[in-house]
């Protein structure tokens, strides 16, 4: 709560989906700008972790089946899973004023984590961004119509935004030591 002779504010309600290196920073943030953070992430190991940044951890009633891999990553899951998962992240979604994701299961294509249907029941002003690479393809929309450089808004007055292209939005320095990497790779010199 912040109290000034305008008023009382209550504090910003973020809720980020996938509590990997950018999710955690992104608790970190929202927690030191004075909002109150809540993550979800099926891999049980980053529980402690949230709650190590003053983060609620939100915890579903379902089990992903080997959720991480021997480097620590998450692990894609079935569509029975990811539709489970939707239902049960609605109400949290509903309740929060910005939902972050950056869930990214490395190799594979991003699952969709927020619907329609959730910002729908999200109030009007809200925000979602996406952090995933290709993160648009996370947040299941209509057509957007743009009002600004990557981000857009719906019928339901809530704000998306998501880069398609992160690596070209980057700093020149980390876009190039970022695609001498990218190249290395596809030559097959760093396996």
């Amino acid at each position: 709560m912040l109290t000034t002779a305008a008023g009382t504010i209550t504090p910003g309600r973020v809720f980020v989906i996938g509590a990997g290196v950018a999710g955690l920073q992104a608790i970190a943030t929202a927690r030191r700008l004075g909002a109150v953070a809540s993550a979800y992430d099926l891999r049980p190991a980053a529980k402690e972790q949230v709650q190590s940044l003053g983060g609620r951890f939100v915890e579903l009633p379902i089990e992903a089946k080997d959720a991480e891999d021997a480097r620590g990553y998450a692990r894609a899951q079935d569509e029975d899973f990811y539709k489970r998962q939707r239902e049960l992240l609605g109400k949290v979604v509903a309740e929060s004023d910005v939902v972050i994701s950056a869930a990214v299961i490395p190799g594979k294509k991003p699952p969709i984590l927020v619907t329609k249907e959730m910002i729908a029941s999200m109030a009007p002003g809200s925000v979602i961004i996406g952090l995933g690479w290709r993160a648009r393809r996370q947040l299941r929309t209509d057509s957007p119509g743009r009002n600004c450089r990557g981000a857009w808004s719906d019928d339901h007055r809530v704000v998306q935004f998501g880069q398609h292209r992160a690596l070209s939005r980057q700093p020149d320095v980390c876009a190039n030591v970022s695609a001498f990497l990218v190249h290395l790779v596809r030559m097959g010199s760093c396996n």
